[in-house]
C-alpha cells in the first residue's frame, strides 16, 4: 500500500507537466514553424489545405434544413415517415457518389395496444369529463403487421 502511494506522489509531476511538453520547451530539433507533427513540410500544406476544405463542408443552414425535414413528423421504428426519412437519406447518400442501400433488420419495438387517460379527480364514480372523451374519442389505431420473418418475428407498423 505504501509503495503505491510513493509511486503515485513520484509519477504525480509527469502528469502535471508531462515529458514531450517539457522536451518541446528546450528547443532541441525545432521544426520549422507550422509544420505538422508526422508531416513533412511540403504535406503540412497539403494536409492543412485538406482540413480547409472539411472544415468549409458543414454549412449551417444545410444542416438546419436537414433537420427539420427529418423531425417534420413523428417517425419511431416502423412507421410511414420513418420509411420516408431512410429513404430521403438513402436518396442524398446517392447524390454525393456512395454506393448505398437500406437494409431491414426485425427488431423488437413493444407499442401500447391501449392509449387511456383517466381523471383521478373528483372522486366521483364517473366524472361527466371522462364521459365526454369517451364519447368523442376515435377507437384506437390497430398495427398493421407484415409476415412472420424466418425468425418468427413479426414486422408491425
Amino acid at each position: 500500500m505504501l509503495r503505491r502511494r510513493l509511486l503515485a506522489v513520484a509519477l504525480l509531476p509527469t502528469l502535471v507537466y508531462p515529458p514531450q511538453f517539457a522536451m518541446a520547451q528546450k528547443g532541441d530539433g525545432a521544426k520549422p514553424s507550422g509544420q505538422l507533427d508526422g508531416y513533412s513540410h511540403t504535406a503540412s500544406d497539403a494536409e492543412r489545405q485538406w482540413e480547409e476544405k472539411f472544415r468549409a463542408l458543414p454549412v449551417a443552414d444545410n444542416v438546419r434544413e436537414n433537420m427539420r425535414r427529418l423531425s417534420a413528423r413523428p417517425h419511431h421504428v416502423g412507421s410511414p415517415y420513418d420509411k420516408d426519412n431512410a429513404e430521403w437519406m438513402l436518396a442524398k447518400f446517392k447524390e454525393w457518389g456512395f454506393d448505398a442501400q437500406i437494409e431491414n433488420f426485425y427488431v423488437l419495438f413493444p407499442t401500447p395496444k391501449e392509449r387511456l387517460v383517466e381523471l383521478i379527480a373528483p372522486i366521483s364514480p364517473e366524472p361527466s369529463a371522462a364521459r365526454d372523451l369517451r364519447q368523442h374519442s376515435a377507437p384506437a389505431p390497430q398495427p398493421t403487421c407484415s409476415p412472420s420473418s424466418p425468425a418468427g418475428r413479426q414486422h408491425c407498423s
